[in-house]
Parts: C-alpha cells; sequence; structure tokens
C-alpha cells in the first residue's frame, strides 16, 4: 500500500533495520501535504495503517481517527493509549513528535454522519483529501441491529461524506474476504446487491429484535 526500503546496517554483532525513505517515490509524493481521515484506526489494521502512513510518508500533514466517546476519557487520553500500541514503537524512536499528526474526532459509524459534530463534519469536509473506510464488526453472528448500521449504514454515510469533501483524491474501503462467498468463481467486476440498503436499514427500525434473530439464520 505505501512503499518504503529497508537497508540492513551491519553494527558490530547486531543487525539494525533502518528505515529509509526513498525521495520522491510516487506514493510518498501522492499523500504529500494531504489530510487523511480513518475509521476503524483503533483496530489491528488502523494501527498498521496509521503507523505506516506516518513512517513511509513523513511528508503527510494530518491523520483524523474517528473513535467513539467513552466516559472519562478525552479524545488526548484517547490517542495517548493508541500511540502505546508497540507497533508505533520505531516511529518512537525516529520521530518522537509523531503523534502532533494525529488528530482524534469523537464519532460513531452506526449513526446519520456517523456521530460527528456538525463542526467536526464540516472540518472534514474542507480538510480530508484521503479517506480509509476500515470500521466494522466482523463477528459473523453479531446481531442485524448492530452489523447493519455499521457495516450498510457506516459505509453509506462515509460515502455521503466524500460527496462533499471538496478536495478528496481517493477513498479506499476495506471490506471482508467473504464477499460474495456463494459463488464458486468471483471476478473482478461490480456485482448488483442482492438487498437494498436503504430498504435493510428502515427495516431494522420496525422490526421486532426477536424476529431479527430468526432472520439470521436464514
Amino acid at each position: 500500500m505505501v512503499g518504503e526500503t529497508i537497508h540492513e546496517v551491519e553494527s558490530g554483532s547486531k543487525t539494525k533495520l533502518n528505515t529509509c525513505n526513498s525521495k520522491g517515490t510516487d506514493i510518498q509524493e501522492f499523500y504529500k501535504d494531504c489530510n487523511v481521515f480513518v475509521t476503524g484506526g483503533t483496530g489491528f489494521l488502523g494501527k498498521l495503517l496509521i503507523e505506516k502512513l506516518l513512517r513511509s510518508c513523513p511528508a503527510i500533514n494530518k491523520i483524523f481517527v474517528i473513535i467513539r466517546p467513552k466516559k472519562g476519557k478525552s479524545p488526548e487520553t484517547r490517542k495517548d493509549e493508541l500511540i502505546k500500541c508497540v507497533v508505533f514503537d520505531v516511529l518512537k524512536a525516529t520521530n518522537p513528535d509523531f503523534h502532533q499528526k494525529l488528530v482524534m474526532v469523537l464519532g460513531d459509524c452506526s449513526l446519520p454522519k456517523i456521530g460527528l459534530s456538525p463542526s467536526d463534519y464540516e472540518m472534514l469536509t474542507q480538510q480530508v483529501n484521503i479517506i480509509f473506510h476500515l470500521a466494522a464488526t466482523v463477528r459473523f453472528d453479531e446481531k442485524f441491529n448492530i452489523a447493519v448500521p455499521i457495516n450498510i449504514g457506516g459505509t453509506k454515510e462515509i460515502i455521503d461524506l466524500c460527496r462533499t469533501c471538496v478536495n478528496l483524491k481517493s477513498m479506499v474501503y476495506v471490506s471482508t474476504a467473504y464477499s460474495n462467498c456463494p459463488l464458486k468463481e468471483i471476478k473482478e467486476c461490480f456485482y448488483d446487491p442482492p438487498l437494498d440498503a436503504e430498504k435493510d436499514i428502515n427495516y431494522l427500525s420496525t422490526t421486532d429484535e426477536a424476529v431479527l434473530e430468526v432472520l439470521k439464520y436464514k
């Protein structure tokens, strides 16, 4: 996804791996001075993505990360918890100020306008150039009234956000590897969805949870 060159440098009896960002690569130029918005940034893949972008594309401007509100924890506290992950250790050693490029915004991908405040939503539409949508529930036995608002509704809201961004360059959607699993052969083409997203979301809001649980296994 993001290019880099790694050189092994012999130092006595120890071998060190130094990251050498090749000046002017196409990918680095693409991300130069850009603002990136990431959903699912606190998950496994999200942390790896954020670290990779910051380490391999040092000229990136900011990375906005949506986080759910937690009682008694400010966005800065949540950011401190995020960067405690071992995956950020190399960045801490080579660029201790990397965290200044991380901006946490409160929201919830299962809600309209992904739960952002009007000011944060407007800020993202004006500043964001690249969007990575990773947020999702990946449990195969998840309740419909949880899975649909996040996986379907959240994706729809991200698309709506993309349409209002004034300087958007790209949007990357990370989906499950089990899409179209009933097919023996999956071709590189667009498939029509078997269900209507709007109807699914509306159905959830008018159907008893017990009925939804029965339908889940069909």
